[in-house]
């Protein structure tokens, strides 16, 4: 049975996504290697200095790669 979002608190839905985040991260070893990789990119960021555009665009895909993995699992799994 599917718990209703409509009506919460937003600290309530919050608590939802987090709890989903933490779910793909204990089940999925992609998504572990994923933050890894993402992390290590970040980093370099720090290192590399580049220009403020090319930062956005990398924090976009890392963002954007992320969040198609958490879809992909909600899609794959049997909650």
């Amino acid at each position: 049975m599917m718990t209703s979002f409509k009506g919460k608190p937003f600290y309530q839905r919050m608590n939802f996504a987090l709890a989903g985040i933490k779910e793909v991260l204990r089940i999925e070893a992609s998504f572990r290697v994923q933050i890894v990789v993402a992390g290590l990119t970040a980093a370099s960021l720090f290192f590399l200095e580049p220009d403020w555009v090319w930062i956005a665009l990398i924090v976009m895909n890392i963002g954007a790669e992320l969040s198609l993995e958490l879809m992909n699992s909600a899609l794959y799994r049997d909650w």
